[in-house]
């Protein structure tokens, strides 16, 4: 069984010969310290073992100057060490018409040069995965954090409309990326805090669960499967979420209370769950012994009867020990042969 069969098999729900192994993104730093000879991210993970190839979706930068840049929808990020890049200027936090709006290209080619390559590399021998940013993210990012969920209160018709926007494009693109071929499609956002959703429930189901499943039906149609990513807390939101039609949950973030097992007993018939070792505090200040016990733990209580794919919480930061990232690695074969015995 090779790895796409076998991520395959996980999201038909069917025990593979293994649990695969996937991450969105691990640190240069990081994996440059576990195969100082690899010459890129995705020859580490090959090298690593993981079964998803991720690509991430990419924009024009139309400024850069080393420190900060502008990508082709305005938003000016600062450069940092980690794999998101923070957004420290919003072009339309003081809107007042929705056409001044400028969406990029959904057919620029430049989108999906990492994807062409991909394909060309390792379809069929390994699952592709293209990741796209939510709507309710790049909303946040063009109006301001703040000021967009303020909009979602005061000015609702507006915040509709510019949802409705990002989310026209954002289906363009996913459509090109099954085409081109993509396996699997990764729809990041993040709708809670450690604590608890950032909204309301009722405000959730009105605005976004709508949009959530028109999203995911337009994957589905083009013939890929959907993951939903969203860190915190989102046990009041996640009945919610799955009625979407999801295939596939990711964080399932540990250290915001998020309970995989309980997750698993709820969801594990319909959900594919993705997670949930911890990426800050167990990577980064975690002993070996701490992490290959975290995982058998994780694969003892996801893994039986499939739907479960081991990754981190998020990505492995720049924090991260390279040690207990190979420790990860080694345990989740050592623990995760079907069938399992723990």
């Amino acid at each position: 069984m090779n790895s796409y069969e076998r991520v395959m098999a996980t999201f038909d729900h069917r025990e593979p010969d293994r649990v695969p192994i996937a991450e969105w993104n691990v640190n240069e730093n990081v994996w440059r310290h576990i195969t100082p000879d690899a010459k890129s991210e995705y020859e580490f993970q090959i090298r690593a073992g993981y079964d998803i190839i991720p690509v991430r979706i990419r924009y024009r930068a139309i400024k850069d100057d080393g420190i900060h840049f502008t990508n082709v929808w305005g938003v000016e990020f600062k450069h940092g060490a980690e794999m998101t890049a923070c957004a420290v200027k919003h072009p339309y936090a003081d809107i007042e018409n929705i056409s001044k709006i400028h969406v990029p290209d959904a057919d620029d080619p430049y989108i999906y040069g990492h994807l062409e390559q991909a394909v060309r590399d390792f379809k069929g021998e390994r699952a592709i995965c293209f990741s796209t940013r939510a709507c309710f993210l790049w909303a946040a990012e063009l109006c301001g954090f703040d000021n967009f969920l303020m909009y979602l209160i005061a000015e609702p018709e507006f915040a509709c409309e510019l949802l409705d926007l990002i989310l026209e494009h954002q289906i363009k693109v996913v459509q090109n990326a099954v085409s081109i071929g993509a396996d699997l499609i990764v729809d990041t956002d993040d709708y809670a805090y450690n604590s608890g959703p950032l909204m309301s429930p009722s405000l959730f189901n009105e605005i976004f669960v709508p949009r959530i499943k028109r999203f995911t039906d337009a994957v589905h149609k083009a013939g890929a499967k959907m993951i939903k990513h969203s860190d915190g807390n989102i046990k009041l939101l996640l009945d919610s979420m799955v009625s979407t039609g999801l295939d596939g949950y990711h964080s399932i973030d540990p250290v915001a209370g998020m309970d995989i097992a309980e997750v698993k007993k709820q969801y594990g018939d319909r959900l594919v769950l993705l997670g949930n070792i911890d990426c800050g505090n167990l990577l980064s200040f975690g002993t070996v012994e701490e992490v290959r016990n975290a995982v058998r733990d994780c694969i003892r209580a996801a893994a039986p009867g499939g739907g479960f794919v081991l990754m981190t919480s998020n990505t492995v930061p720049s924090t991260a020990n390279p040690a207990n990232v190979v420790a990860m690695l080694e345990a989740a074969r050592e623990f995760g042969t079907y069938p399992i015995s723990l």
